[in-house]
């Protein structure tokens, strides 16, 4: 139709690109499609599609891809239910650490004594045998104590009982033992804390107001010092740090008031902060990292009278691109519970679902596998019957799969798996035809991304011709005419290692054979001190 198409992008469309009316689908456009393909009319759309899924799965395409392709669904993440933690509470420190993952204090609203009963438990979880131990209780009970693993201890800063804390503690999981570190500067409870290069940041959090100081914490020395504050003061946030960046997501200004959806980023190389794309839901939540992408889960966004409302939603940061994507929503509803990361998985811990007065507790564990992050930027540069294709890395990918069609939008052939590094030749491909690519990520568990951008290019033989001029170690020139492909052959014998590949270079010579049966010249390598082309326009 011209001028007048319109690319939607879709997999059926009328002659205009538009949707199709699905009234009259099957009379106007379905059984016409049937004929011109050869198919009986009787076939139903519907046993199409399951056909193609069934194609496009016995060529190993993943069954997540396949699903999004038919349009089901898009890869979201995947939920599951853990082992319990064994008291129901919220505002809880988590860690990981050695293959293990560890809650640590916490409070829950004691309906009895109608007081808040503040917690001093700390228990570990195997993700192997999906079972939860006590180890050495904190010397004080408390809630909201920020928490970090580094060089193989356990860090906690803060927090609050009655009081908002400034205290430090470090856990020894050899000796099972707790030992106080150096206060910190700031009294706070319900801050954040990453560590980047064994140094450890703790960012935000409240007193009698939300905070947005930055003191940096060094285990070895024992000593804390300050940076530049967070542009936004704000307590109860997700904070992580992606290549040696520091991402703050969210939170609120004070105790349940001022909900933000700002994001900011802070580099510790230039003590500077920067403005990022805003989270689409503005919450107080906790959240963490996997691949480089950050994941905010759950957490709450409004307060009643007396509890908060709590939310499901979980959304995805990916720091490249500066775009948020919504991802599978926490079965569990619920704010203030722990976040943390254990082999790339994401686990969220306790919590509270909201009631009457906030306290309806949670001993809830439940477990997040995030997509396979997609491959980005797949570009395909052609050549003399070869492809080069080149994309950008994927976080979290240990090797990649390249697809290949010669129809734009597949179905694709899978031309090659296990590609270690972010680019491939394709050497299979005739010249003069077109052919599309995508690329597929797959981790360390062989689970696969769907697919990248689709890239093509046709491969052509070189054309024309040049003038080749060599000049020889005795200050000689030796000057041939060449086809373009000539040449090339010649700058790729050149373009090598001395010592490696052959010491002579053979020229045909096609005029002045006379009675000769052929005329050869042999150039040594070593002899040749530089060379120069000329490409000729006749």
């Amino acid at each position: 139709m011209g001028d007048k198409w319109e690319d939607n992008n879709m997999v059926l469309a009328n002659s205009f690109g538009r949707v199709i009316d699905t009234s009259n689908f099957t009379t106007r456009y379905y059984k016409k499609m049937l004929v011109a393909a050869g198919i009986d009319r009787s076939v139903k759309f519907h046993d199409l599609r399951h056909t193609h899924a069934t194609l496009l799965l016995l060529q190993g395409v993943n069954v997540k891809v396949v699903s999004e392709r038919l349009g089901h669904t898009r890869n979201v993440g995947t939920w599951t239910t853990k082992a319990s933690i064994s008291v129901a509470k919220h505002n809880l420190g988590t860690a990981t650490l050695n293959g293990n993952l560890y809650a640590i204090g916490g409070s829950y609203w004691n309906r009895l004594s109608n007081s808040r009963t503040f917690l001093s438990d700390v228990t570990v979880y195997n993700p192997d045998t999906n079972v939860w131990t006590l180890v050495a209780n904190l010397p004080t009970a408390l809630e909201g104590c920020a928490t970090i693993a580094v060089n193989g201890k356990i860090y906690i800063f803060g927090g609050n009982t009655t009081n908002i804390l400034k205290t430090v503690l470090e856990y020894d999981p050899v000796t099972d033992i707790w030992t106080a570190k150096a206060d910190m500067p700031t009294a706070r409870t319900c801050a954040e804390a990453v560590a980047i290069n064994g140094k450890i940041y703790v960012i935000g959090g409240a007193s009698t107001v939300a905070l947005s100081n930055v003191e940096v914490f060094d285990p070895i020395t024992n000593i804390w010092t300050t940076k530049v504050n967070m542009p936004t003061a704000r307590t109860q946030f997700t904070l992580a740090v992606v290549r040696d960046k520091i991402y703050a997501c969210g939170g609120c200004g004070g105790f349940g008031t001022n909900f933000f959806n700002a994001v900011e980023m802070y580099d510790p190389d230039t003590n500077n902060w920067i403005v990022k794309a805003s989270m689409p839901t503005a919450r107080a939540a906790h959240g963490a990292m996997v691949n480089d992408m950050i994941y905010v889960i759950g957490g709450t966004s409004r307060w009643t009278s007396n509890s908060a409302v709590p939310l499901n939603v979980v959304e995805q940061y990916n720091p490249i691109t500066d775009i948020w994507t919504t991802m599978a929503n926490m079965p569990t509803a619920r704010f203030y519970e722990g976040v943390t990361v254990l082999n790339n998985i994401i686990y969220a811990i306790g919590g509270c679902t909201g009631g009457t007065l906030g306290d309806d507790y949670v001993k809830t564990v439940e477990a997040f596998m995030p997509p396979v992050v997609i491959p980005i930027n797949l570009t395909a540069t052609a050549g003399d019957s070869q492809i080069t294709l080149y994309w950008t890395v994927a976080s979290g990918a240990t090797s990649y799969n390249v697809k290949r069609s010669t129809t734009a939008g597949g179905p694709y052939t899978t031309i090659v798996t296990n590609v270690p590094g972010t680019s491939y030749l394709d050497t299979t491909v005739a010249n003069g035809t077109t052919y599309y690519y995508v690329v597929t990520a797959v981790d360390s568990d062989s689970n696969e991304s769907a697919n990248s951008n689709e890239a093509s290019a046709t491969p052509q033989a070189p054309s024309g011709h040049g003038l080749l001029r060599i000049t020889m170690n005795d200050s000689s020139e030796r000057e041939y005419e060449l086809s373009l492909t000539e040449i090339d052959d010649f700058v790729t014998w050149c373009d090598r290692t001395v010592g490696t590949g052959s010491s002579l270079y053979v020229f045909d010579k096609t005029y002045n054979v006379g009675e000769f049966k052929s005329r050869k010249e042999y150039l040594l390598f070593e002899k040749i001190i530089s060379f120069e082309v000329v490409q000729l326009t006749k």
